[in-house]
């Protein structure tokens, strides 16, 4: 159940996390290439004012009968002038400013400006930007003007253009959030009915199954007691426990799927129940010619359904010996760590290989070195017991080395309810 859970999130929060990019990417398209249009338009105005004010300045300084200092009004095209705030520098073959001239008297005063024009010139360039003006040196003839500009009118526009910009962003993104949220309700709802649809399925056919096989049995049975055994008996009581394992098995998923509430957690002793279900799988280990050993902490307890992780448990060892190969090796572990209590179930054989350790708690999953009828199973006991952690509020993980070693580790953190398998 809470691996549909966990699918359906998971689909539902790509969902809105590709249509909250979408958008970002479109709107920061849209208004980047806005605010790229009009930075290119300022520069553009702003070449254009330069242009103006030198081609005035330059008329003044040829036309010299004005005699120095000039003033605006003497400068042609002062009309036009009047929309751009300027000074123009008019300066000695020595470099050194002879006269300004300027609109922007009621702005800056007369020692303010030489002070804007002379930190212009020390930095020896000809054009560019200096704190909020852009300026240009004019040659004329052997003389030069320093033609500067105010900007911040311009940069004032594109600074409230960007802060604009990026509300509208973030208000349509507040807006497409609410409204992607109560899309993806409506477009996950199709696959949850699915997954509805899918354990009251898995839940009817093993419920209706469970009679034929209980007959077939039977009469097998019968069959049996009167013409005694022959291959055929054995094979069809052979194949019907494995079908009616499978039934219980699918009954099992169908019940966890269908808790709506978490299973009664109590107290109870971890050691012993690990203990019980080690020594049961004694016997079946030394008849396969398989070791199993085991290292038990004593006394150690823990709350949950203990139910559930013998279940979980006896999963873990029953694979362990299954899989472990011929001669081959069982460990059973239940140490602490602070205030964790650890069990480890750890085998020799076939291990596992990196790219199934995320597909082999899943249902039906076999991987190929396991799919031989010697081994049995149908995939779904690691399944079944990472639903019975998960409804322990725990976490189960898988350790090994393909060829050699697998390791399975349930964890259970004191004070929180966490249970968390490995298997090595």
């Amino acid at each position: 159940m809470k691996d549909n859970n966990l699918i359906i999130k998971k689909t539902r929060d790509r969902f809105i996390a590709i249509s909250m990019t979408a958008l970002v990417i479109i709107l920061m398209f849209i208004f980047g290439f806005i605010n790229i249009l009009m930075h290119l338009a300022v520069n553009q105005s702003l070449e254009k004012n330069i242009d103006t004010a030198a081609a005035a300045s330059t008329f003044a300084m040829t036309n010299s009968k004005f005699g120095f200092p000039f003033s605006s009004s003497q400068i042609i095209g002062s009309e036009e002038l009047k929309s751009i705030k300027y000074i123009s520098a008019f300066l000695d073959s020595d470099g050194s400013i002879s006269s300004l001239v300027s609109n922007m008297t009621d702005d800056l005063t007369t020692g303010e400006m030489t002070q804007i024009a002379s930190g212009i010139m020390g930095l020896k360039k000809d054009s560019g930007t200096y704190s909020h003006y852009k300026y240009r040196m004019v040659a004329n003839g052997n003389d030069r003007i320093l033609v500067i500009v105010d900007t911040s009118a311009f940069t004032g526009m594109l600074s409230s253009l960007a802060k604009i910009s990026v509300f509208i962003i973030i208000i349509s993104m507040i807006i497409e959030f609410t409204v992607v949220v109560a899309m993806s309700k409506k477009a996950i709802k199709p696959l949850e009915e699915a997954f509805d649809k899918q354990k009251q399925f898995i839940s009817d056919a093993s419920h209706e199954l469970k009679t034929p096989l209980s007959v077939i049995s039977a009469s097998a049975d019968v069959l049996e007691a009167e013409e005694g055994e022959n291959k055929w008996l054995t094979s069809i009581k052979d194949q019907t426990e494995n079908m009616s394992h499978l039934v219980y098995s699918l009954l099992d998923l169908a019940k966890l799927d269908e808790m709506s509430k978490p299973p009664v957690m109590a107290d109870f002793d971890l050691s012993s129940a690990v203990l019980n279900i080690a020594l049961e799988f004694e016997c079946p280990a030394f008849e396969s010619g398989k070791e199993l050993t085991y290292d038990i902490k004593p006394d150690v307890h823990m709350c949950g359904n203990e139910q559930n992780i013998k279940q979980v448990i006896t999963i873990l060892t029953e694979n362990a010996v299954k899989y472990a190969g011929e001669h081959g090796k069982i460990e059973i572990r239940l140490r602490t760590s602070g205030k964790q209590k650890i069990i480890e179930v750890y085998n020799t054989g076939k291990g596992i290989r990196d790219d199934e350790r995320d597909k082999i708690f899943q249902r039906f999953y076999r991987s190929d070195s396991s799919r031989s009828r010697n081994t049995g199973g149908y995939g779904l006991g690691l399944a079944i017991a990472k639903s019975l952690v998960n409804a322990n509020n725990g976490t189960i993980s898988v350790t090994g080395v393909e060829g050699q070693w697998i390791r399975f580790t349930v964890i259970f953190q004191s004070g929180s309810n966490l249970l968390t398998g490995a298997v090595r």
